[in-house]
């Protein structure tokens, strides 16, 4: 096992975890957004030490001369002593709580056209099965059901079209908080998009048209680092850690042992993950 140290104290990097895994285990609120190496979020520098190859791809070759890498795709090879970009941090971006963009005018003629929402269905199945098995756009939904996302959004696009309110979770803004997206990764689901609205044969002036909608919300979803929900006019925290006492039993995420009722846990409170106090250091607990 290789040792990792940040900000002068040193966790052992266990076999087959990535640095950023590591820093997470131990409570350490490291930024990242996707854990896939698409957003470049959890970009680090090593002052000490010699970052592997895989974690340096796609980084720019200045990065690269300076020794930056990526967390989520580093599973050390030498001890490191790593740190944050120069200007990095792992606060929020600042926000302005805004008021709840209003839905454009109910279209006809496009609900029409999409077979009211049978031909809708189609498109947003054969659209997710790519993004599914896309490498740059599914590592944003690796927690969740390519039939709960198809659902989600077949909602959303329901009201949009018909006018007729339905409950289909968080709008765009608070659903995306915690994805880094960047103008070439929208860009790229764009494409995928419409290649899936033209296969299915919908009109080009539709297809257009759906694409404009969705430009609506190009200002919401990209991001250079994730940003606080707002809910009722107000920011809440994005993510963190918190200590719990587990009202039932389940499995450790890092280690897999089984963690019993009563015992305490470091919980993720994005991620959902728990680890036991075999992977976490005492004292933080």
């Amino acid at each position: 096992m290789y040792s990792i140290t940040y900000k002068k104290k040193s966790y052992l990097c266990r076999q087959h975890e990535t640095v950023l895994d590591t820093l997470l285990r131990n409570g350490i609120n490291a930024p990242f957004s996707c854990k896939k190496g698409s957003c470049h979020t959890c970009l680090l520098h090593c002052s000490n030490g010699h970052p592997t190859s895989l974690s340096q791809q796609g980084i720019k070759p200045t990065l690269i001369e300076e020794n930056y890498f990526k967390a989520c795709q580093c599973i050390p090879e030498t001890d490191m002593e790593i740190a944050l970009p120069i200007k990095a941090t792992t606060t929020p971006a600042k926000t302005t709580p805004q008021k709840q963009r209003d839905f454009p005018p109910p279209d006809a003629e496009m609900w029409a056209a999409l077979d009211e929402g049978k031909l809708m269905m189609k498109i947003l199945t054969t659209f997710y099965t790519w993004v599914f098995a896309d490498d740059i756009l599914s590592p944003y939904f690796a927690n969740v059901t390519q039939q709960r996302v198809i659902e989600k959004v077949y909602s959303f696009h329901y009201q949009m079209f018909t006018g007729k309110k339905v409950f289909f979770g968080e709008r765009p803004r608070n659903s995306h908080h915690w994805m880094v997206i960047s103008d070439d990764i929208f860009e790229h689901r764009q494409q995928l998009m419409s290649k899936a609205l033209q296969q299915h044969g919908l009109a080009p002036h539709l297809v257009s048209r759906w694409l404009a909608y969705e430009e609506n919300y190009r200002n919401e979803i990209i991001k250079e680092k994730p940003i606080s929900k707002v809910l009722f006019g107000e920011e809440v925290a994005y993510e963190g850690f918190e200590s719990l006492v587990m009202e039932f039993s389940t499995l450790c995420d890092s280690c897999e042992s089984e963690i019993e009722v009563g015992d305490t846990v470091r919980y993720h409170t994005r991620l959902g993950t728990v680890y036991c106090v075999k992977c976490t250091n005492l004292e933080n607990l």
